[in-house]
């Protein structure tokens, strides 16, 4: 044995308390990200920009689409989903549709051309749709103190959130001829 008794420096002391607290901070930060990941991901809900679209002042944008025919809004975000806004009839309130520009499983490019002596669109490869065809994306349109908002994401919601229809359903009457 030595005569001289060996100490810890307070350097090594100090070293080896900071990295005991790097060690436990380190395990805390893993157990919070485990509970947070385990802890109801059913409940996270993304939700980005808004679900509806401002379309403008009702009465100034049926003035322009009846001079000009439907108005081309170009989808800015992604780039695939343009929408034609379109509006029928001499109430600014009423009247309202607002279709995908190009018929549903066609290109973007394939945008769709108002016929007005026909009331139809007419697509790229000459096929016609009425405004209300299935064959476009149609997007509910609203009118809120004179201005337009178009529900680009009404499809997207669950059932629980749309208004429920409590109109009672009738079979037609079978004819007794």
């Amino acid at each position: 044995m030595s005569p001289v008794e060996r100490r810890t420096s307070r350097a090594t002391t100090t070293a080896i308390v900071v990295a005991l607290a790097g060690v436990v901070a380190g395990l805390g930060l893993v157990w919070f990200v485990v509970s947070l990941a385990g802890s109801g991901g059913d409940n996270v809900e993304i939700r980005l920009g808004d679900d509806r679209f401002p379309g403008g002042p009702a009465a100034s944008r049926a003035d322009t689409i009846a001079d000009g025919g439907p108005i081309l809004f170009a989808d800015v975000a992604g780039g695939s989903r343009d929408i034609l806004l379109h509006h029928v009839g001499e109430d600014a309130e009423s009247g309202w549709y607002a279709v995908g520009a190009a018929p549903i499983g066609k290109e973007r490019d394939c945008v769709l051309q108002w016929q007005a002596d026909d009331a139809e669109f007419e697509d790229c490869d000459g096929d016609r749709f009425a405004i209300d065809d299935p064959g476009l994306a149609s997007y509910p349109v609203t009118v809120e103190d004179g201005q337009l908002f178009v529900d680009l994401n009404a499809e997207f919601r669950e059932e629980d959130e749309a208004p429920a229809d409590d109109s009672p359903t009738e079979e037609p009457a079978a004819d007794s001829d």
